[in-house]
């Protein structure tokens, strides 16, 4: 009872402090997009960076992003993902803009991800789960089936799922997201 007492007393709180997030958030995503960046979603306590229109994979601008200290949500090849609280500080939120402001614009990078198509399958998710596995690098995987499937940030899609045989287009998917092995079947 003391917890759900001590979150009522915070309540009116937050709800302030979540509108004064939107309205700084609404200043930053459109001062970033003067800059160039490409910015995606609605989420208005996330700022989703398309990467490579601004010239960068997002693994690339992370990484430049940690040395200010300034640590991703999420990040791929396409995108990055930085999310802002309520109770972060002006200074925070005015790194990360400063962080971002200092990235030169490069030319945009064009590759697009790979298209896949469903993958076929050879048994039910469970007797893949709960069959012998093997863990195997990527360039080994063709042709076999998957057995388990790790996914980074959740609620992610997976390419191929336990169960299915693991084809070409799907290998040529998980070395773009820079997977390097699957667990598959023995």
């Amino acid at each position: 009872m003391k917890s759900i007492d001590a979150t009522n007393s915070t309540i009116d709180e937050y709800k302030s402090k979540l509108k004064a997030l939107e309205n700084k958030m609404f200043e930053i995503k459109n001062s970033l997009a003067k800059i160039g960046y490409t910015l995606i979603g609605d989420e208005f306590t996330k700022i989703t960076i398309d990467s490579k229109k601004y010239g960068y994979l997002g693994n690339e601008i992370a990484s430049i992003l940690k040395e200010e200290n300034i640590y991703c949500e999420f990040v791929d090849n396409d995108y990055l993902v930085l999310m802002l609280s309520p109770y972060s500080s002006d200074e925070e939120i005015q790194a990360v803009v400063e962080a971002l402001s200092k990235i030169n614009r490069k030319e945009e990078i064009k590759e697009k991800a790979p298209k896949t198509n469903i993958c076929k399958k050879a048994m039910s998710v469970r007797e893949a789960c709960m069959s012998n596995k093997i863990t195997l690098s990527l360039s080994e995987c063709l042709g076999k089936v998957l057995a388990e499937t790790t996914v980074s940030c959740p609620p992610a899609v997976p390419f191929v799922v336990c169960g299915e045989i693991i084809n070409e287009e799907a290998i040529c998917a998980l070395k773009y997201y820079d997977i390097k092995e699957c667990t598959v079947v023995k």
